[in-house]
């Protein structure tokens, strides 16, 4: 094959034949990993997390409108117990203000969030891989604090509130359309976290079989988000494959037409 200068041999086979020769490899190119779920080619596996990071939106923005749901059923749940309060401007003051302390906080770290959400979303769908793998590292570590925040917060009046914990672990990687294994680790952090605890006798208050249930629900989510990811793949194989045999299908009707014309135009002569 001809060498142009000091480079790679160049390749002056027509076009059609070298894209006739790319979509014959993609099949080769869809081929994964059985234990971390990644394609072997980079390409490929960029192609993948810059798709899961566009389909990611709509859940986070389903996510968002529940907390939002949640949070005003709240506030109307606080503002109809003021009904059952003495009458008279001061008390009502004042119960409006301790109201305005307790969920004004609360509603503002929600914009926060959801606002740093949303533009790392847009990154990712805009930068491409990169920035997908970043987003998908920050959102695990997101809700490990937030698991972990509820892990502190129980107390003997909602010691029953580790379900949330377990609630969490089972189904943050899988809905949130993490890759399986990064997920499963970071989630082990509140998991430890909860064994720790009680092994240091600090959450005396949680029962018995606590940190058992906690453990299960975290093996168990890693388990859904491995099935969870695998089928994603699998639709996106499938995906490129029926795309790799409809141009391959195009390109031998085209190379067909091209050979009928020059036969056509050899008789002709």
């Amino acid at each position: 094959m001809p060498v142009s200068g000091n480079g790679p041999p160049a390749d002056f086979r027509p076009a059609s034949t070298r894209r006739m020769n790319l979509v014959e490899h993609e099949e080769e190119c869809l081929d994964m990993r059985p234990l971390t779920l990644t394609f072997r080619v980079p390409e490929v596996e960029g192609a993948y997390l810059a798709e899961v990071a566009k389909s990611r939106l709509p859940v986070l923005m389903f996510i968002f409108c529940f907390d939002c749901a949640c949070y005003v059923f709240r506030l109307l749940a606080r503002l109809y117990q003021i009904g059952g309060l003495p009458t008279g401007q001061t008390t009502l003051l004042a119960a409006i203000m301790d109201i305005a302390k307790d969920m004004g906080p609360q509603l503002a770290n929600m914009g926060l969030l959801y606002i740093f959400i949303g533009l790392l979303n847009r990154r990712s769908r805009t930068h491409g891989d990169s920035a997908a793998r970043q987003e998908e590292m920050l959102l695990s570590t997101c809700m490990a604090i937030a698991i972990c925040n509820l892990l502190a917060s129980l107390g003997p009046e909602n010691s029953q509130d580790y379900v949330y914990v377990a609630f969490f672990l089972v189904c943050t990687s899988s809905f949130l359309k993490i890759r399986w294994w990064v997920g499963t680790l970071i989630m082990a952090t509140p998991t430890v976290l909860a064994n720790f605890w009680k092994r240091g006798q600090r959450l005396e208050i949680l029962p018995a079989d606590a940190v058992v249930h906690i453990m299960v629900a975290w093996a168990v989510g890693g388990l859904m988000a491995y099935l969870a990811e695998w089928n994603r793949r699998q639709v996106f194989s499938s995906q490129r494959r029926a795309q790799a045999a409809h141009e391959k299908e195009l390109l031998e009707a085209q190379a067909r037409i091209r050979v009928q014309r020059q036969l056509a135009a050899a008789q002709a002569q």
